[in-house]
């Protein structure tokens, strides 16, 4: 039963970067890749970003663009007419086309490691050309993959049917440095937004699936580059992290030292105290430079030189004469078992696509193997079609599960099932009766769930309760009964922090899910009891179905507590929703936290799946702040902050950890200014702590009885660096080895907590809630965040704009309406599933039909 404290799972970031390009941004594209200075000089001179020298090494690639006779370089004229939808040598009209068009192409940007651009742009003459036809080679054989698998055409009303497409046209354009002049050798693939369907016609591309297979392109970039390079240099790589490996014998120092234009874009966000991928792109913008057109290829590479030189960084160290490593039967079961296994391909979801598969064998293959990206994809089609895995149903993109997780969802769905009107848990009549007098104020909801889950004997038992809801009042009335009924009670969160919460709130004894689940190793349950997981909604199905068998062989009672429409499990989850859908279910409705009526109403409209709705409501009531830049937001936030009181009740949430620790600082910059904090100060890994900062820990303190999540004010400091801290009506004393200490993550123990993440506020209620939101949140995020203030809850937009390749091809041109937007992200959220419950009716082909032939061969 032994459940891992550390999992892995399986990711990959290939290092390919993608974006939708507008007509708008083709001037600068073209203008740029062939040093022209004619609309590009209103952003301050022709970049010449695309430029080496002068002029980036172009040329047309892909199946349509053989079709339509392009080879060789890429034209300006014929590259402006493939972003209007045109064919690129005479203008024929291809695509048909309604005013400006928003995505007239895609930019897949493939990057070589750091250090394999040192090796490119320090080499002598035969290294470098080895490193560049490698690259090339990855980045066409990258290309062939994604022609292979992901181009499509749409037909039919609303594009519902989708159809293969002919192949890409596409141009690329191969760089050797970075804008700030270090090596970079890097290529980006700039694909027009059109595709030959069987029919004949040419129309636009079905996005969705070049967006799919984006990441396993990346990871196969990588490898069929580490393949080349081992063969012909004889390099060793360094362990491969997320699909990308660096050469052995480069020192970190030296990859830092070379990497100007990351450290300029980090100084630039660090200026302005933002953070995220906005504030990246802005800095990113805000720190362009022109390319000085009089330095040419050879003065860089002397410039290289010199800096390689001061470092005492010699390139012919990296090369040796190690052979290809030689893929064994026994390392491809290896990897088959790994990513068929707990911690691999379900880890983090119940199911997973053809592309998750391709990319975690590319990583997963010794770096350097010499084998080429179809033998990777055959690799893949074999794991597909093996017994590790099942073939689930879906409408568009197929999809698998593991035969380990089915097998566990099985055991979960079958214990629950089979222990319906067990007698488990039954509290006796008397007892129940006055625990329930002890407790005027239950409503008559809450009663009806209490003698539910007191009498009717489930083994397992689901209640389901929105936010707000009062399920922790009811939960202490039931304890109470069991108790005095004979039945051992304790409980578990995914938190310690939730659990301490269901100790404190509901007089359950309690501890962390993986804590207990330890202890459950050396230490059985008692016969009989009754326990309750909180916040079940965000625990792992594996954490459940471990629960579920320890408490069924002590002949016990598993409550499973939560919401199913907030926040899921990080885990491969699903469970505790289908368990309630499988019912019977004990539902608390009655949402008794928020004052408002019409606010209830919005925030039963965004859980219920009309997020639409909800956010009309919140617009008409003026809790929609809509800015047109990050930094306004930001600033507007912190001013309600300030204007609401600026206390620990006023809580300010985001999405990402980094927009929360920017709020922080901004925060705490304002009380310092308003001398509302203490004179003296402490040190702290965070920054400095004075009297009066409210604090949160991010790690478990069990000498301290501190939870991960906990939080208080700083009621004192002294000259020796010692804290004493309010936290919970108690007082606890830190000195500096939490002060200066740092999680297993690198993150301070402790860090400021005036803002918080949405999982670190699930469970909370203040007085106010201020939410940032972020193109990543899902509706489950939001309904959380939006619920956590009784008096009011405020949402901050930003209208974004489309940035994605600004640096290099500005546009100015707006998202629809923020709102409108938002709401139909939200539309488009997708909860987690059982994988049991995606089982087709009937088994199915388990790989795309196209390209199978060329996979098996």
């Amino acid at each position: 039963m032994r459940r891992s404290r550390r999992r892995v799972a399986v990711r990959q970031r290939g290092v390919l970067s993608i974006a939708k390009l507008s007509t708008e941004q083709s001037p600068y594209y073209v203008g740029t890749a062939h040093g022209r200075v004619d609309s590009a000089q209103s952003l301050g001179g022709a970049e010449d970003y695309y430029g080496e020298a002068g002029r980036a090494p172009s040329a047309w690639v892909g199946a349509g663009a053989r079709h339509l006779g392009l080879s060789g370089p890429v034209s300006d004229e014929g590259l402006r007419r493939a972003f209007a939808g045109e064919h690129p040598l005479h203008g024929e009209l291809l695509r048909a086309r309604r005013g400006p068009q928003r995505n007239a192409a895609i930019d897949l940007t493939f990057s070589a490691p750091k250090s394999v651009s040192l090796l490119f742009g320090l080499g002598a003459p035969d290294i470098e050309a080895s490193v560049r036809g490698a690259h090339d080679e990855a980045v066409t054989a990258a290309l062939g993959y994604l022609e292979r698998r992901a181009v499509r055409v749409r037909r039919g009303r609303n594009g519902m049917r989708v159809l293969p497409a002919e192949g890409f046209v596409a141009a690329t354009f191969r760089h050797r440095a970075s804008r700030a002049g270090d090596p970079q050798l890097h290529t980006h693939a700039v694909v027009a937004n059109m595709g030959l369907g069987p029919d004949g016609r040419w129309t636009a591309l079905d996005a969705r699936p070049v967006y799919a297979h984006a990441m396993a392109a990346g990871c196969l970039y990588q490898a069929a580059l580490r393949a080349r390079l081992t063969a012909e240099l004889g390099v060793t790589w360094a362990p491969v992290c997320d699909g990308l490996a660096e050469l052995d014998g480069v020192p970190t120092d030296v990859l830092r030292a070379f990497s100007r234009r990351r450290v300029e874009i980090e100084a630039e966000v660090a200026r302005h105290g933002t953070s995220g991928p906005t504030a990246t792109q802005a800095a990113a913008l805000a720190t362009r430079r022109r390319k000085d057109r009089n330095v040419d290829a050879e003065m860089l590479r002397r410039d290289w030189a010199r800096r390689a030189a001061d470092l005492g960084f010699d390139p012919a160290g990296v090369v040796g004469r190690h052979r290809s490593p030689t893929l064994r039967r026994t390392q491809v079961a290896a990897i088959y078992d790994y990513l068929a296994s707990s911690e691999g391909l379900t880890a983090r979801r119940s199911s997973f696509a053809a592309p998750d598969v391709v990319g975690a064998i590319a990583s997963a293959l010794p770096a350097g193997l010499d084998i080429d990206v179809e033998g990777i994809e055959t690799l893949a089609a074999r794991f597909l079609d093996s017994d590790r895995v099942v073939a689930l149903a879906s409408s568009e993109e197929r999809r698998w599960s593991t035969t380990e997780l089915l097998a566990t969802e099985r055991r979960l769905v079958a214990l629950a099932q089979g222990r319906r009107r067990a007698g488990r848990g039954v509290a006796d009549s008397e007892a129940l009766s006055h625990a329930c007098l002890g407790r005027p104020s239950l409503t008559d909801e809450q009663r009806t769930a209490v003698r539910r889950l007191t009498s009717e004997g489930d083994g397992i038992v689901v209640l389901i309760g929105v936010a707000g809801a009062g399920k922790t009042f009811a939960l202490r009335t039931c304890a109470d009964a069991w108790r005095a009924s004979g039945a051992p009670v304790c409980g578990a969160a995914v938190a310690r922090r939730a659990a301490r919460e269901l100790e404190t709130g509901a007089g359950i004894p309690s501890t962390s899910i993986s804590a207990l689940l330890i202890q459950l190793d050396d230490r059985p349950l008692q016969t009989g009891t009754v326990l309750v997981v909180d916040e079940a909604g965000m625990t792992g199905t594996r954490a459940l179905a471990a629960l579920a068998e320890a408490v069924d062989a002590a002949d016990g009672k598993l409550v499973l507590v939560g919401d199913d429409r907030q926040l899921e499990a990080i885990d491969a989850g699903g469970a505790f929703r289908a368990l309630a859908r499988r019912g019977p279910s004990i539902q608390l409705t009655q949402n008794r936290r928020q004052v408002h009526g019409w606010e209830r109403d919005a925030a039963a409209a965004l859980r219920d799946g009309d997020p639409r709705a909800a956010l009309v409501a919140y617009a008409r009531h003026d809790r929609i702040t809509v800015t047109h830049r990050d930094e306004e937001a930001r600033q507007r936030l912190i001013s309600d902050w300030i204007a609401q009181g600026a206390t620990e009740d006023v809580v300010m949430l985001a999405h990402r950890r980094r927009d929360v620790a920017d709020l922080n600082l901004r925060a705490r910059r304002h009380l310092r200014i308003a001398s509302r904090l203490g004179i003296e100060e402490a040190r702290c890994a965070a920054g400095r702590i004075a009297t009066g900062d409210v604090l949160i820990v991010r790690q478990n303190l069990p000498s301290h009885d501190l939870a991960n999540g906990d939080r208080g004010t700083v009621r004192s400091v002294d000259r020796r660096g010692r804290v004493v801290l309010d936290v919970r009506d108690t007082t606890v004393e830190l000195g500096a080895d939490v002060l200066l200490g740092r999680t297993h993550r690198g993150e301070p123990v402790l860090q400021y907590g005036y803002a918080l993440t949405g999982h670190s506020a699930q469970g909370l209620t203040a007085r106010r809630a201020l939410v940032l939101a972020d193109p990543g949140v899902g509706r489950d995020w939001l309904y959380t965040a939006m619920t956590r203030g009784r008096d009011a809850n405020q949402l901050y937009l930003v209208a974004r704009l489309d940035r994605d390749r600004d640096e290099f091809g500005p546009s100015a041109r707006a998202q629809p309406d923020a709102i409108e937007a938002l709401a139909a992200q939200l539309e488009r959220y997708q909860s987690q599933e059982l994988a049991l419950d995606q089982l087709p009716l009937r088994a199915g082909r388990s790989w795309p039909a196209r390209g199978r032939s060329d996979l098996e061969r």
